[in-house]
């Protein structure tokens, strides 16, 4: 009895996916309907890249780093993106207010989550906070033992972020 539960409700989904989808009986109409549902996409990713150029040109210099009063956040994503640590990129938010450091973050990495949770423990995103730009950039930031890939990336990443808010800051 279950299974035929289960047969009947994977009937109609495949049904309802075949209806969403825009297939039909015909290669013609299938065809024609794969057009439109490719073109969409298209449309739609156009529609937010033209969305996202003018929020960039009225709300901030750009998509690395916006701009909330005297608050500033670098995002590394892209600005970094060829600095890895021991299995990949780790992005970072650095947030500065007030030409002095406030806060650096980690965002979402390929990182071995023990060796990063090691790193982030041992309080290396910590070490920049208080400090001017120019002091943070001066910094000699040591790496913690046992995850030096991931240190040097992050501290790559800082100083990524810390030269391009001196060159792009209002």
């Amino acid at each position: 009895m279950k299974r035929g539960i289960l047969l009947a409700l994977t009937c109609a989904a495949c049904v309802a996916i075949s209806v969403a989808c825009g297939s039909a009986k015909n290669n013609n109409d299938s065809a024609s309907s794969n057009d439109k549902t490719t073109k969409a996409p298209e449309q739609s990713a156009t529609a937010q890249t033209n969305k996202t150029s003018e929020q960039t040109v009225v709300a901030e210099p750009d998509a690395v780093m916006t701009v909330n009063g005297n608050v500033y956040e670098i995002n590394t994503t892209s600005l970094a993106a060829d600095v890895k640590g021991y299995n990949g990129a780790t992005p970072l938010i650095v947030t500065i207010e007030n030409d002095k450091v406030v806060k650096v973050t980690a965002l979402d990495n390929e990182e071995t989550p023990r060796f990063f949770q090691h790193m982030t423990n041992g309080g290396m995103l910590d070490r920049w906070n208080g400090k001017t730009v120019d002091e943070a950039l001066n910094a000699n930031v040591d790496a913690v033992a046992g995850a030096t890939y991931s240190s040097n990336a992050v501290v790559e990443n800082v100083h990524r972020a810390l030269k391009y808010y001196m060159e792009n800051k209002k």
